[in-house]
């Protein structure tokens, strides 16, 4: 448990206000004050910076480079060394809270998500056609496939020759002047 009960890290996101993250009743959530009946306990640590940035840290778990990813930092960082030990709990409350308050966001990132995967797989592809094709560095699948089968057929005629050997050295021993079959 990166947070305790009543710690709070404030997040200011540029031009969507300041959200909460914060364990309540071992509960924890991301949060947004309405009204003063919504108050939160001081936050231990703010982190501020636009949307993009702190999308980047919860996907890429880079607490160590916060600063880096376009983050500022007010308070207690160990607060955010210790969320990399809970990283799932940190990236999920942070991803589906912020999911929650801005629905195109969620729309969109799972359009990002889906035309990642799409792309990453037609990179994965086209690289083993390159290798595959261009410098012949791996064999066709179906090349493989092919020499297997090649090679599974040589071994079983390999065993039927060995069976057919041993039967003539039988032969052999038992009748020495017999001519000799296949």
């Amino acid at each position: 448990m990166f947070l305790r009960e009543g710690e709070c890290i404030a997040l200011e996101l540029e031009g969507l206000g300041t959200h909460y993250l914060e364990r309540r009743s071992g509960q924890l959530s991301l949060s947004m004050p309405w009204s003063a009946a919504d108050a939160h306990p001081l936050p231990q640590l703010r982190l501020k910076g636009p949307l993009p940035a702190f999308l980047r840290l919860a996907t890429t778990r880079q607490v160590h480079e916060a600063k880096t990813l376009g983050l500022s930092l007010e308070g207690d960082a160990t607060l955010l060394l210790r969320a990399s030990q809970d990283w799932d709990a940190f990236k999920t409350t942070l991803l589906t809270g912020f999911c929650h308050r801005f629905p195109n966001l969620a729309q969109g990132l799972y359009s990002l998500q889906h035309q990642l995967t799409r792309q990453t797989q037609d990179l994965g592809q086209q690289c083993q056609d390159y290798l595959q094709d261009e410098l012949g560095l791996l064999a066709n699948p179906r090349a493989i496939a092919d020499w297997m089968h090649d090679l599974d057929d040589l071994r079983d005629d390999v065993a039927r020759l060995e069976v057919k050997l041993n039967h003539i050295k039988l032969k052999l021993k038992n009748h020495p002047h017999a001519a000799p079959t296949l």
